[in-house]
């Protein structure tokens, strides 16, 4: 057996024959010497164990190792894999992109899959970095307005708070703040569905917008009531404001324009009131209103501003409505004009 097992080279080419028709990318990394002595140092001590057992021959042995060898290496490798697998999509799991845009700032994104997205001053849109891949799934909090390339085959899903808005292939504008009272979609061209992502909101039936309606979902906790009105309706934002329950109020026949005008940096009123104005000046200028009256806040207005500053809009304003401002830091103050409030009043009636 010892001058078997002496002819090292004899056992490194028998060895290289055997394994490289199963390890061929493994067999450079062995260490031929290190392996030989294990070997011979396992059939000595076999052999010393029971003298009278008849030895195994050298070949055959050395079969059995290598396919031990084999396993071993296969087995480690297969259990790497798996786990390197695992370990992968436990990190596309996680692993997400954010774009935001800040108070006082718009920002536009181009998706994966070509779509682009517009946002407002205060919105944030996050998606998974395997969009496009497996799926078209975004989040919106704040206002974006998308413009969505088709793809049958992965339907483009906006989840805005507790609304659920679907598309193959379409324009049109979410208003999600958290801070509002409402949920706003209006379609421009295309198609889309509306689900409720919340348990309090049940939809009694399947809802698509067609091009220039808008949905108004009234974030009330309750069972939702849903009502087809023309746009003409006499102030019909009023009725689903205080609306005691939840409401998704159908819009048919709307002029887009002035919801989806801040996308070009526009500003578009139409007999809208003054503390929704201030609402949204708040986010483009990343100012704080104060009001010394409540009254003057109820005040509406229509008209549109192409591009201007905080305080060009604010003179805009001021020439149809009896108040005046101030601005100190980031602070805007608005007080009543008490001059111009009588005759402003006596216009009225």
């Amino acid at each position: 057996m010892d001058e078997q097992l002496r002819d090292r080279e004899q056992v490194k080419e028998w060895m290289d024959g055997e394994l490289n028709t199963l390890i061929s990318t493994y067999s450079r990394n062995l260490n031929y010497e290190v392996l030989y002595e294990k070997i011979r140092g396992k059939i000595h001590v076999e052999s010393r164990i029971d003298s009278h057992q008849k030895i195994v021959p050298l070949k055959k042995l050395l079969q059995v190792a290598a396919v031990l060898i084999i396993v071993f290496l296969f087995g480690g490798l297969a259990s790497f894999l798996v786990f390197r697998q695992t370990l992968k999509k436990e990190q596309i799991k996680q692993q997400y992109c954010e774009v935001v845009a800040p108070y006082g700032a718009r920002s536009e994104v181009v998706l994966p899959d070509s779509s682009k997205v517009w946002l407002n001053a205060g919105s944030k849109l996050r998606y998974s970095t395997d969009f496009n891949v497996t799926n078209r799934n975004l989040s919106l909090t704040g206002e974006g307005f998308f413009d969505v390339r088709k793809n049958k085959e992965l339907p483009f899903i906006v989840n805005a708070l507790d609304l659920k808005i679907t598309a193959l292939g379409t324009q049109f504008n979410v208003k999600a703040y958290k801070d509002d009272e409402v949920i706003e979609t209006t379609l421009i061209e295309g198609k889309v569905k509306l689900e409720s992502e919340a348990n309090a909101y049940k939809f009694s039936e399947n809802i698509y917008l067609l091009p220039n309606q808008k949905a108004v979902l009234v974030k009330k906790r309750s069972k939702v009531e849903v009502e087809y009105i023309p746009d003409n309706e006499s102030d019909s934002r009023k009725e689903f404001e205080m609306a005691a329950s939840a409401k998704l109020i159908i819009q048919e026949k709307i002029d887009p324009i002035p919801d989806i005008a801040w996308k070009n940096n526009k500003l578009v009123f139409n007999a809208k009131k003054l503390s929704e104005i201030l609402i949204e000046l708040e986010r483009k200028f990343n100012v704080k209103f104060q009001c010394k009256s409540d009254k003057i806040q109820n005040y509406k207005f229509t008209g549109t501003l192409d591009d201007e500053t905080l305080q060009q809009v604010l003179d805009a304003i001021k020439l149809s409505a009896p108040f005046d401002y101030s601005i100190d830091g980031n602070v805007v103050t608005l007080m009543v004009n008490s001059e111009r409030m009588n005759e402003y009043e006596k216009q009225l009636q």
